[in-house]
């Protein structure tokens, strides 16, 4: 597997650079704070990092597809009531049918929670979070979905776009929108010998990431002209050692259907 250097940077250095950088006369150049919507540009997807709180820290992990590492997206006071509220309600983890619906399948072994029936001013300020770093309304971020893994369970390389080719698919971008983006968070540290790694298969010959408490791992799942990246493959390696808790916050395009 390919191991990627990268210099982890503050975001208020990230910032000024990219003012630098846009301030620049020639025609390549991107200003992230003042690309329009997901849907309505034609250059290569970038999130709106200057909406985040000034605490986090930006680590470009591919530049195409776009992956970034979110260092201290969440506090660890909405960690912790992540966990709290999510733990109580957590059974085995869930896929898209292939007709309709969700049915269990060997390919994810977890146990989950989304926590629609909780929500807390807490939950809806990280939806409201993720909203901004998009650019799109708080309305369209999923529920929130906690994610537990222990004892070797995995999930297989899989998208998080919706199938369209399928009954279940075209169901679940009929609901709300097409998955176009997704930050995937991690709730507590794993030693790196433990396993339980994000892995892109795609991306860089292997990419691997470690889960790092509070860290956010953010792509985009679909291609400006709304069609599905499957560059974005992606699966969760076996947990063992430990345990691992996470949280997936999916955020829907109601434009791509």
């Amino acid at each position: 597997m390919k191991t990627v250097k990268e210099i982890t940077i503050p975001l208020f250095l990230s910032i000024g650079f990219i003012a630098m950088f846009c301030s620049m006369s020639t025609h390549n150049t991107t200003n992230w704070a003042t690309i329009p919507s997901f849907t309505s540009h034609s250059t290569s997807p970038r999130p709106n990092l200057l909406s985040l709180p000034k605490t986090c820290r930006i680590k470009r992990l591919s530049s195409d597809p776009y992956i970034v590492c979110i260092y201290d997206f969440l506090t660890d006071t909405e960690v912790e009531h992540l966990k709290t509220i999510g733990q109580p309600l957590l059974t085995r983890s869930m896929v898209v049918g292939e007709e309709t619906g969700s049915a269990i399948n060997a390919h994810r072994t977890s146990s989950s929670a989304f926590l629609n029936n909780v929500e807390s001013e807490i939950t809806k300020n990280i939806q409201k979070r993720a909203a901004k770093l998009v650019r799109a309304n708080h309305q369209d971020v999923e529920a929130l979905q906690v994610v537990h893994y222990k004892d070797g369970q995995k999930y297989e390389p899989h998208y998080d776009f919706f199938d369209r080719s399928k009954e279940g698919g075209k169901t679940s971008i009929g609901q709300q929108g097409q998955r176009m983006a997704t930050l995937l968070v991690y709730l507590n540290d794993i030693d790196d010998d433990a396993g339980g790694q994000t892995f892109f298969p795609k991306v860089l010959n292997g990419l691997k990431i470690n889960p790092k408490k509070n860290m956010a791992v953010f792509w985009y799942n679909v291609l400006p002209n709304g069609k599905e990246d499957e560059r974005t493959l992606h699966g969760g390696l076996p947990i063992n050692k430990g345990e691992k808790w996470a949280v997936n916050i999916w955020i829907r395009d109601p434009k791509i259907l």
